[in-house]
Order: C-alpha cells, then structure tokens, then sequence
C-alpha cells in the first residue's frame, strides 16, 4: 500500500484531466467489431473500455471532460470536485421522407443525430499522475438534470492495486464526477519501523511508539527471505511493546502498520531485521552468603565464578553449577572493605581485587591468597582516587581510577608505569567511569559513566569508536560494566535502566533485556552491575545486588 500526504493524493486526483482542455474524443463503434475499443479523452487519462455487443448499432461515442467548467455546482457536501466527465453516444436518425417525392430521403449528415442507450456496460477508468493511497471505494456521483447537481449513483470507484488508476462501470451515458474523499478516508502515514528491545532464541520483544490519529497497531513478521509479511495479532495492538514467540529459531523481519478508528490501515513501516539469537535465561545464582553482588569475574582456568559482595565485603567464589566454594572476607590480615573490581593473569592465575577502603589493588594467588598489594589514597603517580575498573594482560596491569578520572598502568607486580591517556585528547574526557574490559586483540573496552558511553580503545590508549544505541533506542545511559563474548558480542550493563544493552562484534546495537522483565527477567532497583562471561560454555553472568542474586544467561 503506498502512503501519500492528503494534498499530494487530492493534487494527483484533481490534475488527471488537466490537460483535456475541455474537448471531447469521439470514436466510431461498430457492433461487428469482436476487439475491445478504448476511448481515450483529449489528454489521454481518461479510458472508456467498450466492449463488443455493448451496443447494437453503429454509434459514435464522446468522451469529454468537464472538470473545469462543473466545478462550481453543487455536490456532495463538505467535499470539493476533483473529477467530472461527460460519455455519450449517438447515431444518424432514420431517413426522413420529402413532402414531394415519397422516395426521396434527407441524410443525417445535414445534421439530424440522436442519443443511443447501452445495452450492456462500459468500463471508465481514470489513469491517476501518481499513486493514491486511498483505502476504501470512491462513490460515484451521476448528474440529476432534475435537480441540476451531482447525486448518488450507486457506484463506487475501486482503486488499482499499484495505486495509478481507478476504475467503476457505467449502465448508462451521462455525466459522472467524483470528489474529493474526507482526510479521515485516507491511511496514516506509516509509522516509524519498531525497534527489538529484547531477544532470545525463540523470543522477541519489539517496540514501537504510538502515532497521531491512529486507533492501533498491525504487526507483521516474516522469515528471512521470505517475501510476504503474516500479520500476528487479531485484537488491534496498543503503542507500546509486544512479546512474539517465534515459531522456530532464526532470522525474521518486522514492521508495523497504523490504523485509524474507520478500520483504515496505512503502509507497512520500515522493516526492522532481527538476526538469529542464541540467548536464554538459564537460572539464578542466590545463597545466604550472598548479599550485594557487585564486580564478576569468570575464572575460566579454574572453572569458577568470582564475586565481590558489596554488603557484607568479601569475594566468593561460586563453581559452575552455582555452588558456594569459598567465602574470603581478609586480605592478609585486614578485613576486606569495599571490594570494587576484579582481574585475572592470563599467565599465572593470579587475582587481582581493588578495595577502595583502601585504595589499593590486592595481589591473590590461584587459590586465592593473599601475596601483596600496590597502591593508595591520593593524587599522584600510582595513586589512586576511587578505583572502579582493572584488566591484566599478563605483562601489565591496567588500572582504571573513577575518582580521578583516569588510567594507571603497572607491572604484574605493582609498580607504576604510566598514565597513558593523553590529557589533550579531548574524546579521551572521562567522567566517573566505572568498568574497564581488556579485548583478545589488546584493545579496551571502558565504560564511561557519567558521558553515557562506553569508549573503545586501541592498544595504543587511543580512541577508536564509541558504542551508541540507534535513534529512537534512547541512548546509553550511566554504563557501569562491559563484558565480551566468543562473538566479540558486547554486553553493557545500565544500572539506573534496570536493563543489559547488547552489541554486536562490530559495534551495532542488537538488543537488550531486563528492563520490563524482558527475557523474563527484571532485575531489582540498584539494576544490572556487574557482567562475566564463561567462554566454554557460553553463560553469561549478571550481578543483581537488589535481589541478592546472580541472572545466568545461555548464549
């Protein structure tokens, strides 16, 4: 169905005939013709399609346009003109005799013609300039020469499927019109495409927002591939969201249509591509010695979650079966504080956890003891405002400070090396940033905080990309953690939304869940914190200290 503004479609409608001039086609018909006769007017957009036995006897037929000079008289009521045309047809009168010679005969040439009737029906049809997205018939209006104006005649005009032409029979000569349809009588222009908010395997969660005028919604799906959309609701939809359970796992296609409250249904939308998804809630992770989980880290050498409980301070460990096997509450022989962030050596195993009540990073072995620790409380080289971030790559430490809005690097062992993001880069401007992820390819992924974003580094600590939610997605909003996938898929959780914004491996928003309990899921009122992602299986961990839970996710 295609979507016209109300005065494009009127503007169309009304400059049909505008090059007839007001004259007339004139055709000879002969019955004994067996082909189809088209009479076209002056300018060639209006057709009568005549066809044989539709007359009887040889006739001559007019087609004239008379939407100029008709379009003062009078009609259908809070409408103007927008067609009106004459077709009639006649034929030589019958031979006249003389008063003096009963053989003699006066030629109808000498002028003396008289209307014929149809004895079948001619089809009319109006070639339109340009589409005309009207949804219903047309009425047809017939000249009363009793009432001198344009009157019902039991007629609708039905219009082509490509939207050029309109179309209507005719029992009889005479003049038609047609007049401008009311704006409620045309479609709304289609809405905007809808937007998938949450996704798993056989689960999608579209958005769409609502449109002036419109009553409901349609929405359509379609297999990848396929070229026809299936329409999945049969009540009319609300503004808002819906949840489709797809029939089978795969790739499909959106879009929605907009309705008004006579039943009129635009255009289909925009088409909203929704790639194939691998991505279940799988279970939760609760136990009495969970409080506040914070910060994760999936040690995959040693097949264990680790967590920093806010709450009560400590790092617990969870096997992957979500069964507690160590509760660490001392560093040493200090009482842990404010457990913040965790990181892993690649090479030896070893744990690193920042504890901002100290400010300092602590150095814990495989089977996590303590073995040293680097750091304080200030503003100099290797010293630290509030720690919220660490990543270790086995031959340097990466230490992101929330409070001085910067990175710190350090040997495995804790000495400080530098702080490598240049001052005078101005895309380098973080605000309390909290979460820092350290890529296979040696780039960082940091999630600024207080700019809404989450900043892309090269191994080089120089800017590469932002991540950024599509317009009409709304937009990152106070990132707290970023994780990473086999895929390169990006998970971003946004605490204050309550919900898990998902990219893909090159950086294009996919989808989200946990806000509204999408994926059947909705986290507590301190939202999604911290994420950890198990490569060997594909599980993919959220904190949810509100509920004093941890979401696990099959991707």
């Amino acid at each position: 169905m295609r979507g016209l503004s109300l005065w494009a479609a009127l503007a169309a409608l009304a400059s049909v005939l505008a090059a007839c001039g007001g004259g007339a086609r004139y055709v000879q018909f002969s019955p004994q013709e067996q082909t189809v006769t088209r009479l076209e007017s002056d300018g060639g957009r209006i057709t009568a399609i005549i066809q044989p036995g539709t007359l009887a006897d040889d006739v001559e037929i007019a087609l004239r346009d008379r939407s100029e000079g008709d379009r003062g008289l009078p009609g259908v009521e809070g409408r103007s003109l927008a067609i009106s045309f004459e077709i009639s047809g006649s034929m030589p009168a019958p031979p006249v005799a003389t008063p003096d010679d009963g053989n003699a005969t006066t030629s109808a040439v000498q002028g003396r013609f008289i209307p014929v009737e149809l004895d079948g029906s001619i089809e009319i049809e109006l070639l339109l300039s340009s589409a005309w997205p009207l949804a219903t018939p047309l009425d047809v209006q017939s000249w009363n020469e009793s009432s001198q104006r344009y009157e019902q005649a039991g007629l609708s005009a039905s219009l082509a499927e490509d939207g050029l032409s309109l179309s209507f029979s005719i029992t009889n000569f005479g003049r038609y019109a047609l007049y401008s349809p009311l704006p409620v009588e045309y479609p709304l222009a289609a809405p905007p495409a809808p937007r998938l908010s949450a996704a798993s395997t056989q689960l999608r969660r579209l958005e769409w927002d609502s449109v002036s005028g419109a009553t409901g919604f349609n929405l359509y799906r379609r297999a990848a591939g396929e070229d026809s959309f299936s329409k999945l609701n049969e009540e009319l939809l609300q503004a808002g969201s819906h949840t489709d359970i797809l029939p089978a796992a795969g790739s499909y296609e959106y879009a929605v249509t907009a309705l008004r409250d006579n039943g009129i249904e635009s255009g289909l939308s925009a088409v909203l591509a929704s790639q194939a998804v691998d991505f279940d809630l799988l279970r939760q992770i609760t136990s009495p010695q969970l409080d506040a989980p914070g910060s994760l880290l999936f040690d995959a050498e040693n097949r264990r979650l680790l967590v920093c409980d806010e709450a009560d301070p400590a790092l617990l460990a969870f096997d992957e079966d979500g069964r507690l096997l160590h509760r660490i509450d001392k560093l040493g022989s200090a009482a842990m504080r404010e457990p913040a962030a965790l990181a892993i050596d690649p090479g030896t195993g070893e744990v690193y956890l920042c504890d901002n009540g100290y400010s300092q990073v602590f150095r814990l072995n495989s089977a996590l003891q303590f073995r040293s620790k680097f750091g304080s409380a200030g503003s100099g080289p290797g010293e630290f405002g509030l720690l919220s971030g660490i990543c270790c790559d086995g031959e340097r430490i990466v230490a992101l400070d929330g409070g001085r809005n910067l990175l710190s690097t350090f040997t495995p062992l804790g000495v400080y090396l530098d702080s490598p993001l240049d001052p005078l880069d101005a895309q380098l401007v973080l605000s309390g940033p909290s979460g820092l992820l350290l890529l296979p390819d040696g780039s960082m992924a940091l999630a600024d905080t207080g700019n809404d974003r989450v900043l892309l580094l090269d191994n080089e600590f120089a800017a590469s990309a932002e991540l950024a939610r599509p317009a009409g997605n709304g937009t990152l909003t106070a990132p707290w953690d970023v994780v990473a996938d086999v895929t390169g898929r990006l998970f971003v959780s946004e605490p204050s939304l309550g919900r898990v914004s998902v990219f893909d491996s090159s950086g294009e928003y996919s989808f989200q869940f946990g806000s509204d309990g999408q994926l059947n899921v909705e986290f507590g009122a301190q939202g999604p914190t911290g994420l950890a992602y198990d490569p060997a299986t594909g599980y993919l961990y959220v904190s949810d200290p509100s509920a004093a839970r941890i979401a696990v996710f099959a991707s």
